[in-house]
């Protein structure tokens, strides 16, 4: 009948912090009848509507604003400074936290010391002078970890590659490595 509406909801998965998510739910126009909810457990919205509302939500908001954050912590493992560097910079705008280790032994301790769960994603080389990559995955989950691990090589070699996937590597991405990579890799492993 006349007056009458639906009742319907929807979730945005937004992947991004609190605060910045509070930020954008607060430049939403809500119209009388809808309320915007942002539970604290993880990054998601609900938009709900009442059966009396008959306008259209309108926002202001723009891309821009919507931080790209796909994962709270990442481990950078390379005996390269500058590798480290360059990939950090490049990985920035979807990381809260970026860690780095130089060496396969040094993640292994970050590991131990941060805890099994607490990366994210780690991405690791395979070439370094005390521990090598795949040494280092199969070490990381011995002891139990749970975090996504992508070796990253400079050489297309299979054996390389296949080493770090009998250890425990989701995949192995080639050098250098971009940010565009990155994200179709973790769209495909973590999303």
């Amino acid at each position: 009948g006349e007056g009458k509406g639906s009742c319907f909801f929807f979730e945005l998965p937004a992947y991004t912090k609190q605060s910045t998510l509070r930020h954008i739910i607060s430049r939403i126009n809500t119209p009388k009848g809808v309320s915007v909810k942002t539970p604290s457990s993880d990054s998601r919205c609900s938009l709900i509507s009442s059966p009396a509302m008959n306008q259209p939500m309108a926002t202001s908001i723009s891309k821009s604003e919507i931080s790209m954050n796909i994962c709270k912590h990442i481990l950078i493992v390379d005996d390269s400074v500058l590798n480290r560097k360059m990939i950090s910079r490049s990985l920035k705008s979807i990381a809260n936290v970026i860690d780095e280790a130089d060496d396969g032994d040094k993640a292994v301790d970050k590991i131990i010391e941060k805890g099994i769960d607490y990366y994210d994603v780690i991405l690791i080389d395979f070439h370094m002078p005390r521990m090598n990559g795949p040494d280092a995955v199969k070490a990381m989950k011995n002891l139990g970890c749970t975090s996504t691990i992508f070796g990253f090589t400079g050489t297309s070699d299979e054996l390389d590659k296949q080493m770090f996937i009998n250890n425990g590597a989701v995949d192995v991405l080639e050098k250098p490595l971009t940010l565009n990579a990155f994200r179709l890799a973790i769209q495909k492993y973590i999303n």
